[in-house]
């Protein structure tokens, strides 16, 4: 007499590994994602650029350097972070500078943002030493 077995023998000791390969593709698409948001943060801001017809597309995507925004209404943000002060994004750029006198500045201006504000940041960046400033526009169709 077996008291306590189940009377087909069988015994169910198996691991399910269907939740545990979800939960791992899920945290690999979580990383992957994040990631991406990471690297490129400063094309998040809601900036509306301005327009031109002139200019080639830059394909190089290699960049050593700073992007500069000017928001709509005139606050300055560098790389993507919060929004800076005049003298706050001096510093910034005197640092960059120190470390590397050749690296890249990227000014994007929104359309909104005043012209004069736009190029009191172009002043404030070739007063640093900048001899390059590359301003990010849309092409015009």
């Amino acid at each position: 007499m077996n008291i306590g077995r189940a009377s087909d023998g069988g015994d169910d000791s198996s691991i399910n590994l269907t939740p545990l390969i979800d939960v791992v593709f899920q945290l690999l698409i979580f990383f992957m994602i994040t990631m991406t948001f990471s690297s490129h943060n400063e094309y998040l801001l809601p900036v509306d650029l301005a327009e031109a017809a002139a200019g080639e597309p830059d394909d190089d995507n290699e960049f050593d350097g700073m992007t500069i925004t000017v928001l709509a209404d005139g606050q300055v943000v560098l790389d993507g972070e919060e929004p800076l002060a005049d003298e706050v994004v001096r510093q910034r750029l005197l640092e960059l500078y120190d470390h590397n006198a050749e690296a890249s500045i990227v000014l994007r201006g929104d359309e909104a943002a005043t012209h004069g504000r736009v190029l009191s940041l172009l002043d404030l960046v070739t007063q640093v030493g900048f001899s390059r400033v590359d301003m990010v526009v849309t092409q015009l169709e």
